[in-house]
């Protein structure tokens, strides 16, 4: 996943939202306001069973022409429709990865790479709050019911990218996908989000110059996360890369363009002996992780 100010990550398929756990009827919280809840263990002292069985997709219809596809999802006696634009490579006969972009592209997107462009305040509006058709997302599925031989597009070699609330979006996106075999029986929780991700690759690009952008609890939260990573021996998927540059959250300085290159080639072209070993936090943020996590890691894999 590439995440700028926000994230992007390696995904195939999304279903609709799961329901909530029960609770327990009492709840004792016993002054840990300052650490990091453990990952591995859930709020009723279990670790496994949090998520549930993944529900069935809606109908969805999908047609393409020309560069935009027409999506069509219905529902519960609901119908919306979405058009998100493709720009295909140049050259090359395909299928060929893709990187979906929510609300537009601030990273740079190799030539052999197939960028999907996708309107999401059509979806959830900014402004005003609470207009749109919500959050309905199911380009995957269109990509997988008309097949590579019409998109010429690879299904199983998809990213999702975004800058600031969309790099939460594409989290989000990410968390729903059903790219994860016994997706009941992972011991992750929602407290750290990026948690969920794992192993799938999840790159973090971070402005360390802007206070609003939080750089320091960017460090923190992706460092929890790598400790998840880690417990599935695949610390070579998760990346942090992080510059204090201008004063626009928009942009990508030409010093973190490499590590962006290398979780494309790696992950979305194959590219296996590509190093991702990418964790560049900026020297002058000072980060006690101890501090903040009072639990280990079990090993998973």
């Amino acid at each position: 996943m590439l995440r700028l100010g926000a994230a992007s990550v390696l995904l195939a398929g999304l279903a609709a939202g799961q329901s909530c756990g029960t609770l327990p009827v009492t709840t004792s919280f016993s002054g840990n306001a300052i650490k990091l809840p453990d990952p591995f263990t859930f709020l009723n002292g279990s670790k496994r069973y949090e998520l549930g069985p993944m529900p069935a997709a809606p109908e969805v219809q999908a047609s393409l022409s020309g560069t935009r596809l027409t999506i069509t999802v219905k529902a519960n006696g609901k119908t919306l429709t979405m058009t998100p634009t493709i720009r295909m490579p140049s050259s090359g006969q395909g299928p060929f990865p893709a990187l979906i972009a929510l609300g537009g592209v601030s990273i740079p997107v190799p030539a052999n790479v197939a960028l999907i462009t996708y309107n999401n305040e059509e979806i959830t509006a900014t402004n005003p709050r609470g207009k749109g058709k919500f959050f309905d997302f199911r380009i995957m599925d269109t990509l997988e019911q008309l097949g590579p031989a019409i998109t010429k597009i690879d299904p199983k070699r998809i990213a999702i990218t975004g800058c600031l609330r969309n790099g939460k979006g594409a989290i989000f996106a990410t968390e729903f996908s059903k790219y994860i075999n016994a997706l009941d029986k992972l011991p992750h929780n929602h407290h750290i989000l990026a948690t969920i991700i794992a192993p799938r690759p999840f790159l973090v690009i971070k402005n360390s110059g802007i206070d609003y952008l939080s750089p320091i609890s960017s460090y923190g939260y992706t460092s929890a996360a790598r400790m998840v990573y880690e417990a599935l021996s695949a610390t070579d998927a998760i990346g942090f890369s992080q510059v204090a540059y201008g004063s626009s959250h928009y942009q990508l300085p030409s010093s973190q363009n490499a590590d962006v290159a290398a979780f494309f080639n790696r992950f979305l072209l194959g590219q296996d002996s590509v190093s991702t070993k990418t964790w560049k936090p900026d020297a002058k943020l000072n980060l006690d992780l101890k501090r903040y996590v009072d639990w280990t890691a079990p090993k998973l894999g």
